[in-house]
């Protein structure tokens, strides 16, 4: 989900969000603290992090994300349009069919409204496209939770309430 190119910790970042998180305030000392962790080939290793740096890797992240799921959400917006013409010009080819009119396109129709219509998949994409959201709000709530325990996100927490209800649709 990180990515490298857009904070300085990488594929690490969450994994890093986490230790901080779960670590108690006398661990984290001027303004860091030490992340132990392993790379992908089992190697231990330690840095060191600051929480300023951290932050500004998660802002960035998140605006990253923010863009990413924008595109996504307008890559759906422009299926569902497609979908829409798509079923505008197949109904009149399936009643034909329905009509005893048997024309070779009219089975290509079937399968293309099986396809569009019955599998459902800008439903799918819309679904993906929310939960996408829902975690990346989590993240940032995990985040400022492990910052301070008085904090309020009650409102994200609502709003996450909210995506999953629009989700399960």
């Amino acid at each position: 989900m990180s990515n490298v190119k857009t904070n300085k910790f990488g594929g690490a970042l969450l994994f890093i969000l986490g230790e901080f998180a779960a670590a108690d305030a006398e661990m984290i000392e001027d303004g860091g603290m030490e992340v132990f962790g392993e790379d992908n080939q089992g190697r231990e290793g330690s840095c060191e992090v600051s929480i300023n740096e951290l932050a500004q890797a998660a802002s960035d992240e998140i605006k990253y994300l923010t863009a990413q799921l924008a595109k996504a959400s307008e890559r759906v917006a422009e299926l569902e349009f497609q979908h829409q013409l798509l079923t505008k010009r197949i109904e009149p080819l399936l009643d034909m069919q329905e009509d005893g009119e048997h024309y070779a396109r009219c089975h290509l129709a079937d399968d293309i409204y099986e396809s569009f219509i019955e599998g459902s998949s800008v439903d799918a994409l819309n679904k993906f496209a929310i939960e996408q959201q829902i975690e990346g709000i989590e993240s940032s709530i995990a985040y400022a939770e492990g910052k301070s325990h008085f904090v309020d996100v009650s409102d994200q927490q609502d709003y996450i309430e909210q995506l999953r209800k629009e989700q399960d649709k």
